[in-house]
């Protein structure tokens, strides 16, 4: 199959309480650009999911989140198994 971007990024903090009620996970949009460059020729719309830890969650750029982080909230880090710092490869999902 084709090859999806991987990120190793960083645990932070989901980057608002509003934000946290979305359920996404939020990244820089440098490295959101980063993981939707692979699929954009096949995916429309932009395809907006990513695999952590074997959980799928959809993510949203925000600008809050510094480049090489994963904005979390800690219902999702629980999820995942994830710990705030921690650092976790985050892949690409093409969800055919």
């Amino acid at each position: 199959g084709m090859s999806h971007e991987v990120l190793n990024l960083t645990v932070v903090n989901c980057p608002s309480p509003s934000l946290a009620l979305t359920n996404c996970v939020f990244l820089n949009p440098s490295d959101c650009e980063r993981l939707t460059l692979a699929v954009q020729a096949v995916a429309l719309p932009l395809q907006t999911y990513v695999v952590v830890q074997d959980r799928v969650f959809v993510f949203r750029p925000s600008d809050v989140v510094p480049a090489g982080s994963i904005g979390m909230t800690n219902i999702q880090r629980r999820e995942a198994d994830a710990a705030l710092g921690q650092r976790l490869p985050v892949a690409a999902f093409n969800p055919q």
